[in-house]
């Protein structure tokens, strides 16, 4: 999982907040200061659906959620 596209349009340093909101896995490294997380699926028998959501912050408020959903 990759934010590191964001920015903030005034340079300040960003703060980065991956949640998992549905299945079955675990987040690695997850940091607030890592743009990029990876995560585990976790006894994978038939096609899962995981879906991580991204909160970026800039110090003084926070971006619209961005959901992405990974099927494996």
């Amino acid at each position: 999982l990759n934010g590191s596209d964001s920015f903030d349009p005034e340079g300040k340093d960003l703060l980065f907040s991956w949640n998992q909101t549905a299945g079955d896995a675990i987040l690695l490294d997850n940091t607030n200061d890592t743009a990029a997380v990876q995560f585990m699926a976790l006894d994978v028998v038939n096609i899962q659906n995981y879906t991580f959501q991204l909160i970026v912050n800039d110090g003084n408020q926070n971006s619209i959620p961005d959901d992405v959903t990974i099927t494996v």
